[in-house]
Parts: C-alpha cells; structure tokens; sequence
C-alpha cells in the first residue's frame, strides 16, 4: 500500500532539484486523470510496440499484486503531489482535467467546451 510519508518523501526529493532553482518563476499545472487512463498511457509509453493482451499479462496492475493497492497508489501520488508542490514556490497552481462531458476544465472552470471531440477530431 502506499505511505503517505514514503510518497511525500519521494515527491519532496524531485521538487527539491536544484534544476528548479534555475528558474525566476515557476507555475505549476497538474493534470489530473483517472487511473485507468494513467495506466494505459504508462503501459503505452513503457511497451510501445507491444499489443495491450500482452501489456497486461506482462505488467498487470502496474506491477502491484491487486487492482485496487495500485489505484490507492494512484490516489496517492496525487495528494503527495498537492501536498508538497509548494516546495517549488510556485506564482500559480492549476489543476486541469477533462470532464465526464468531454469539456477542458481549469480549476474547474470550462476553459474549452467539448475538447475531447475537438482534440480527437484533431488525431
């Protein structure tokens, strides 16, 4: 399962790069997505030529034993990643998703009205 200390420690150590000092300012723009969508863009990325029945055999649940310890570590690595993003001193903090309708939202307000369709249409 995971720590809420083992992920802040691990979240805190990448934010305390000193590759981020190089900058006069920062802002922030987290992503946020489901863990199912998280884990089919990973398994893209990791296995690229791969096809998805042998992605998961290979590496089901992330490497986790259960479904459900990978997606509490999902969970997680997010609210690690809220928690310690001000180490970074950053001028603004934005949390974009897409919407079950398919809008673009920035701190929940609609910054795009149907993008999946338009951002689909675009591929």
């Amino acid at each position: 399962m995971a720590k809420p200390e083992l992920c802040d420690l691990m979240v805190s150590g990448y934010l305390s790069n000193p590759l981020f000092k190089r900058f006069d300012k920062i802002l922030v723009n987290t992503i946020t997505s489901s863990f199912s969508n998280n884990s089919q863009q990973l398994l893209k990325r990791k296995f690229p030529s791969t096809t998805k029945e042998k992605i998961q055999e290979k590496w089901k649940h992330l490497g986790f034993k259960k479904r459900d310890l990978a997606q509490k570590f999902h969970k997680e690595v997010y609210k690690s990643w809220e928690r310690n993003i001000h180490i970074l001193q950053p001028e603004g903090i934005y949390f974009t998703k897409v919407s079950e309708g398919g809008d673009l939202l920035v701190n929940n307000e609609i910054a795009c009205k149907g993008w999946s369709k338009k951002a689909l249409k675009n591929h």
